[in-house]
């Protein structure tokens, strides 16, 4: 039907019809990007790369990862208006000077007012190293606080001037002293003044930057520059309604971001899946742009009517959320929430960016559970009592701040996110790592990233034991935190499925981090990095003829894949028949609950808890059945048919919690 509207249009205005779009890409597939900071320039032209072979369907990371997938969802939500050309200018963008001496990369970190004095120590000499980084960091820590250096150093001035009064043979006694307390005052004075700077970092949400715009800044801070950017790469203008994550599951696209819950000391994905988060927008407007918060307070949805219990003390717990201070709303249901708030969540990295404050109502708290038992049994004596009506009747309920800070806290690089036993699709992840001691960097950039053969067997990243005395204590409890942090990340790396498709891009301690100010070269040279790494993986897994001819790479690593899944799966087939088949002393058989014995009869005893009745408990029994079956059909000879020559290091396949909490993982 397009066709007659286009030709009428054409006839009218006298213009020829409308060229056809260019064809998409013959491939699909899903990409996770590790977190680094200002690392992540390494990313716009790796995803553009990959872009001209694949359509990205889902798109993952966590902290500066989470900026560039989100950058890469968004641009292909407007691949056809030039998404992914607009994505290729980032790096040179982030280049320009847009401050005296100061490029765009810098300036996206702008400190709170209240923080400057720390963000000049911290990022005083930045490019150099050892002393040069300290006589910096030295001076720009007398500088920031020198009235209080100043009084710290006082009364030893005071001293070497009473010398020079008094004369005679104590002089040079009251010089020396009056040096040395000068000295030591002034140490202590700094100290001091950088010691009470720091102590307000609770009070500006534990972050040097809180993202936001300060005042008098003459150039977007991080959070509205990320908002123009999404904005732009979806094809739209600040004017238009915020890029969602239902605008990107219009066109096929998934993303998943990494956030940090440190008041419940749980990793969770973004969007969120639970329904008890609660959010300040007094708050909100102080870290996002007003166009945002807007979006989010019109994302509330209206319970239907009339309504039921749950929708009734959901409406009541709205309402009274909504009319006491500070005033909270129900955090959007992940289709109505604005992608850059998601992004800011994960990107929160601990002491330089603030961490996000959201609520939510413990249960376990007498207050909250005596409201919660007289709200219901409100509804229960008059289940036709409006909402409005209930409130005076009904206590108030004390809320909880969860703090969110950065993804990459617990999962740097999210491997699991798109996982599949079976994939349909490659789940590409581009890594980030320092070059090995004894690897010097190439000239050419394609050659300064690695991607593992299917069988090759990939070295874990090691501490290195250099120094003597307080420095290798600090690198002994520096590798403590990195392996309590790192560890599920770093076995992923070397596991068979996993590294053949983790491309690391590597860099020197002079690239990526907390290195804010990178000269031009450097940061294209990243880009440029970030391009050849993503040409290894469209060489191995789309080969020269792409989506007419299996590439050799997917033909592998689907196979392998394969052989892994179904090596776990036998392990798990046999764990699952000892356990229903061993009846210890004092325990009740598996087979009076479930399964179907020698003479056909099914199982129906009670059940203890969570019951499963009518046709699905007879499903249930009949399924069992099976599965016992199929695990009995694979302990025959030859048992070993999937394990043996399986590839090494095994995976297992375990029940493991989820970090989308209050929502079963579905398929991928």
């Amino acid at each position: 039907m397009s066709e007659p509207q286009t030709e009428s249009r054409s006839a009218t205005n006298g213009a020829p019809p409308p060229a056809p779009g260019p064809p998409g890409p013959p491939l699909e597939c899903d990409l996770v990007m590790k977190g680094g900071i200002t690392s992540g320039v390494v990313y716009p032209l790796a995803v553009t790369e990959l872009s001209r072979v694949y359509r990205l369907r889902s798109v993952g990371g966590a902290s500066a990862g989470a900026i560039a997938a989100a950058a890469a969802a968004c641009a292909e939500l407007g691949r056809t208006s030039g998404g992914f050309e607009k994505l290729t200018a980032l790096p040179r963008l982030l280049t320009e000077t847009v401050a005296p001496g100061r490029s765009r990369l810098f300036t996206l970190f702008a400190p709170q007012p209240r923080m400057r004095r720390l963000f000049g120590l911290v990022t005083a000499g930045l490019g150099t190293s050892g002393r040069a980084r300290g006589r910096a960091m030295a001076v720009a820590a007398l500088r920031a606080w020198l009235p209080r250096a100043a009084l710290g150093a006082a009364p030893g001035l005071l001293l070497v001037v009473l010398g020079f009064v008094l004369g005679g043979a104590g002089a040079w006694a009251c010089l020396v002293a009056g040096l040395l307390l000068a000295v030591v005052g002034l140490v202590a004075g700094t100290a001091w003044g950088a010691l009470r700077d720091v102590a307000d970092l609770p009070e500006v949400g534990f972050g040097l930057s809180s993202g936001a715009t300060p005042p008098g800044a003459r150039t977007p801070a991080l959070t509205p520059w990320l908002h123009e950017t999404f904005q732009d790469l979806a094809g739209r203008t600040v004017d238009d309604p915020p890029v969602t994550f239902g605008d990107l599951e219009t066109v096929g696209v998934r993303l998943q971001l990494m956030t940090t819950n440190l008041t419940r000391r749980q990793p969770l994905t973004m969007p969120l899946a639970d329904d008890d988060y609660w959010w300040e927008p007094a708050h909100f407007r102080t870290l996002f742009p007003a166009a945002v918060v807007d979006r989010m307070e019109h994302a509330d949805p209206t319970p239907r009517t009339p309504l039921d219990r749950d929708d009734w003390v959901r409406a009541v717990d709205r309402l009274r959320a909504g009319g006491q201070e500070p005033r909270l709303l129900p955090f959007p249901a992940p289709a109505d929430l604005p992608v850059v708030v998601a992004v800011r969540m994960s990107l929160s990295f601990p002491g330089l960016i603030a961490a996000v404050p959201l609520h939510a109502y413990d249960e376990q708290r007498v207050v909250n559970r005596t409201c919660r038992e007289r709200t219901l049994a409100r509804y229960d004596a008059d289940p036709g009592c409006a909402p409005e009506d209930a409130l005076a009747d009904l206590p108030p309920r004390e809320a909880v701040v969860n703090w969110f800070s950065d993804g990459g806290i617990c999962a740097n690089l999210p491997l699991h996110f798109f996982d599949a036993a079976i994939p349909r699709r490659p789940t590409f992840a581009i890594n980030l790592a320092e070059f090995p001691p004894d690897r010097p960097k190439s000239p050419d950039e394609r050659a300064n990233s690695d991607l593992p053969a299917d069988d090759e067997q990939v070295p874990r990243r090691q501490t290195v034991w250099e120094g003597s005395g307080l420095g290798l204590l600090l690198t002994f409890f520096g590798s403590i935190v990195e392996t309590a942090r790192t560890w599920v990340d770093e076995a992923q790396l070397a596991m068979p499925g996993y590294r053949d498709r983790i491309v690391t891009v590597l860099h020197d301690e002079t690239e990526g981090g907390l290195n804010l100010d990178m000269p031009e070269s450097v940061v294209l040279a990243l880009s440029q990095r970030g391009a050849g790494a993503a040409g290894l993986l469209v060489e191995r897994y789309a080969g020269d003829q792409p989506g007419v001819v299996p590439a050799a790479g997917w033909d592998s690593h689907r196979w392998l894949r394969f052989r892994t899944a179904g090596a776990a799966f036998s392990d798990v087939l046999a764990s699952f028949r000892a356990g229903y088949e061993t009846v210890l002393p004092g325990t009740t058989p598996y087979s009076r609950w479930v399964g179907i014995d020698a003479d056909g009869r099914p199982a129906d005893a009670p059940l203890p808890s969570y019951p499963v009745e009518g046709e699905r408990r007879d499903a249930v029994n009949r399924r069992t059945e099976g599965l016992l079956g199929t695990a009995e059909e694979w302990r025959r000879d030859p048992a070993d048919a999937f394990t043996h020559g399986a590839p090494e290091p095994r995976p297992q396949m375990r029940l493991v919690p989820s970090d989308r909490a209050g929502q079963p993982p579905g398929p991928r």
